[in-house]
């Protein structure tokens, strides 16, 4: 992966992060059909979940290339703040936080890059909700969307930080009215670029080991500090 493209990645991942463990959740029979009942559930699910494990598949555009990279792999996500993305195609790669330290590890280049996730992290930042912190209101601006290639099932919504993020101009989500999970989302940033992620084989009750989210690098492996002072 080059430089670019992994600049990109590792803050649309990081969005990624609470949106997987908030809405993969099947305990509603429907959504409610107001907006703002709507929102409440999901202010609820969220609070209630803490894991998530399974497949995904991640398309990622970059649009001054017109180019479109499509990765796989499994993650482990665990609140607060903790993940593990180990891609397998089409190259080896490996994202790792404990909810204090980033690890982005390359086997193929010998090389790892390590940096504090709090740096990113401001106290009205949308990416909160990845530490398990904030209200959904407060951070973000709410609003049902009509996409005219849209499917029927879903209903999609625009969420909008409050506080601008470079990598986060908005993320748009579908959700299905029935089963309440989401089925797409997509975040955004100003440039035009995007990164999807479509999960697959989702598990929201394992129950995982601290450990998982710990990364010793292996020797011979190059550590880069990335420190922003």
């Amino acid at each position: 992966m080059n430089t670019q493209l992994r600049q990109y990645i590792l803050p649309s991942i990081v969005g990624l992060v609470f949106l997987l463990l908030l809405f993969f959740v099947p305990t509603l029979s429907a959504a409610p059909d107001s907006l703002d009942n709507f929102v409440n559930a999901i202010q609820k699910q969220y609070e209630l979940n803490k894991t998530l494990t399974g497949n995904f598949t991640q398309v990622a555009y970059l649009k001054q290339h017109n180019r479109q990279n499509i990765s796989k792999g499994k993650a482990y996500l665990k609140k607060p703040g903790r993940m593990r993305w180990e891609y397998k195609e089409p190259e080896e790669q490996v994202i790792v936080s404990d909810g204090n330290t980033l690890w982005f590890y390359l086997p193929l280049d010998g090389q790892a890059t390590k940096s504090k996730l709090s740096e990113a992290v401001a106290p009205d930042s949308p990416y909160n909700f990845l530490m398990g912190k904030g209200k959904i209101r407060q951070l973000f601006e709410i609003s049902s969307v009509t996409l005219e290639w849209g499917d029927a099932k879903l209903r999609y919504l625009s969420l909008v930080p409050k506080r601008g993020e470079l990598n986060m101009a908005k993320i748009i989500i579908g959700v299905n009215r029935k089963t309440f999970q989401v089925e797409e989302t997509n975040v955004i940033d100003y440039f035009g670029n995007s990164t999807r992620v479509i999960m697959s084989e989702v598990d929201r009750e394992s129950d995982i080991p601290d450990t998982m989210f710990n990364f010793v690098p292996p020797k011979n492996v190059e550590v880069i500090e990335d420190n922003r002072d």
